[in-house]
């Protein structure tokens, strides 16, 4: 009941506002096809990145240090512990990349999905190897995403992917499933690799070539932080968001100037919903 009653005042606002925005251009063509909006009525503007926050004054080779054993890689994956987000693909492919090399995976988050990857993790042998981590604050956070080797965004949906943008912020490596909003994000070989959800095989390769090409690593991290700069700064975003709020008031505008308005009741908006009548039939 809860989920229905969300669907019809998200489609009540899509079809009241004047302008849509949505945070990627694959989100753009699920309202559009969800709530059935004409094209014209969506607005893509990204999230960004406060690029100063992830600048970390400590010292890094302290904290990695106290976090891994000498002489191990470190792979980091942060946000929520659900079955979507795609960690299981991570820990299915560890067991050969640790006959190859020294590997600490560190998990931050929480989710309903911790306890099955726990319980994976004790399946593969790899209790040594992996670290739940919990709830980390946001200088832990950057500690770890400057500290890491690499981080993982391994989802298996996923509609922006904000964790993307913070190591892309650290100038850390990443490696990312290659749909959603995060296929949009990263450009597979300049900004990051890019990884067929769900496939442990090409996980395990693309985990392989970031961790053992150094000039690889190094360049998808530069490049990546570098396109932040123009594309998912906070001014360049807001900037954006006037121009939509301004295009939205000159367009009510012109139709109150044509057109007399009419309210509709809310009852009666949530009654012509194609949503509903699809979902009672």
């Amino acid at each position: 009941p809860m989920n229905k009653l969300i669907h019809q005042v998200e489609w009540w606002l899509t079809y009241e506002s004047r302008r849509t925005i949505t945070c990627s251009q694959y989100m753009r063509d699920q309202v559009r096809d969800i709530f059935q909006l004409p094209p014209t009525k969506l607005d893509v503007i990204p999230n960004g990145v406060d690029l100063e926050a992830f600048e970390v004054k400590s010292d890094l080779a302290a904290f990695r240090a106290s976090v891994i054993p000498d002489g191990h890689k470190l792979v980091f994956f942060a946000g929520r512990l659900e079955y979507e987000k795609g960690v299981q693909t991570v820990l299915e492919a560890l067991p050969a990349l640790i006959k190859e090399m020294p590997v600490q995976f560190h998990i931050a988050g929480s989710g309903t999905h911790r306890e099955e990857l726990e319980k994976l993790t004790t399946r593969l042998e790899l209790g040594e190897h992996v670290r739940f981590l919990g709830f980390l604050n946001e200088s832990e956070l950057a500690n770890y995403y400057r500290a890491a080797d690499l981080a993982v965004v391994p989802s298996l949906y996923e509609p922006f992917g904000m964790v993307a943008l913070e190591t892309m912020a650290a100038g850390t490596p990443l490696i990312v499933g290659d749909t959603g909003g995060l296929r949009e994000l990263v450009s597979h070989g300049a900004t990051g690799l890019r990884v067929a959800p769900g496939d442990p095989e090409a996980m395990l390769d693309a985990l392989r070539r970031v961790l053992t090409d150094h000039r690889l690593a190094r360049r998808i991290a530069m490049d990546a932080r570098r396109r932040l700069t123009t594309e998912y700064s906070w001014a360049s975003i807001a900037r954006s968001t006037v121009n939509v709020y301004e295009r939205a008031m000159a367009e009510e505008k012109f139709l109150r100037s044509t057109i007399r308005e009419e309210r509709v009741p809310l009852r009666v908006i949530l009654g012509r919903s194609p949503l509903l009548a699809a979902r009672s039939s």
